[in-house]
């Protein structure tokens, strides 16, 4: 569940952590860089630290851009992205009022559960002209066992980005045949106990009430995890030849 909270700020020495690039063509986070934003969750015992462009926050004894810890003990549960010198680029669209985001998709947080599954980590930095650099009042939380999400209210998402692919094409591999599927491709794995859910080039398969590009429900434990958001053809296919056989 997610809920809006009072963040909290801290200030840090750039020279005491790993930092880099904070601008993406339109986009920047230059003014938020050196802060950490902490945001505390629903249950009021868990809280989010998340320090923009660079790596500072404390998890076991190593530093990274994001973490999700025991606010009353200290104690870090996990580590949630690592700064990776820029090379995650933030995704421009609009919310359901037409209000301006840009979202990074993290996914090399720390492996999820006992059966290591990949994590998955949601900042969606939101227009508020009024937000110089951003606001403290932070909402964060889980979206499902695997997935964590903040969102920041902030003057730098009020810029235009370029306009999401519509397309499901790349050079000569095409998939606008099947963009408009009305339901999921599908596949159960050999045990019968997986399923696996995918939706070409947009977010439509269902897990825990959100939308993803692919899901994967265990049918044996009633669960699902998310295993990837449509990232408006950014991701590319590679081409490789699978035995004589074509393939992307």
């Amino acid at each position: 569940m997610l809920i809006a909270v009072l963040g909290i700020y801290l200030f840090i020495e750039a020279s005491t952590a790993q930092v880099g690039t904070c601008q993406w063509e339109e986009f920047n986070l230059i003014q938020a860089q050196g802060y950490e934003i902490q945001c505390v969750e629903s249950s009021g015992t868990y809280a989010i630290g998340y320090t923009p462009c660079m790596s500072y926050a404390l998890c076991s004894g190593s530093r990274y851009q994001a973490v999700r810890f025991d606010r009353f003990s200290g104690v870090c549960q996990y580590y949630l992205a690592e700064w990776d010198d820029g090379e995650t680029e933030p995704q421009f669209s609009y919310d359901d009022d037409g209000i301006q985001q840009w979202t990074f998709y993290y996914e090399n947080a720390a492996p999820c559960g006992q059966d290591e599954n990949p994590r998955g980590f949601n900042i969606i930095w939101k227009c508020d002209p009024m937000a110089v650099p951003f606001s403290t009042a932070t909402q964060c939380g889980n979206v499902n066992e695997c997935l964590d999400e903040m969102t920041i209210r902030s003057s730098a998402a009020c810029v235009e980005g370029p306009p999401p692919q519509t397309e499901c094409k790349w050079g000569n591999f095409d998939l606008t045949s099947i963009f408009d599927l009305s339901v999921p491709i599908t596949c159960n794995d050999n045990t019968g106990g997986a399923n696996y859910e995918y939706t070409p080039c947009q977010d439509k398969a269902i897990c825990d009430g959100q939308e993803f590009q692919a899901t994967l429900f265990n049918q044996n434990e009633g669960n699902c995890l998310s295993l990837s958001q449509w990232d408006y053809g950014v991701t590319q296919p590679e081409y490789f030849n699978n035995g004589g056989t074509p393939a992307w």
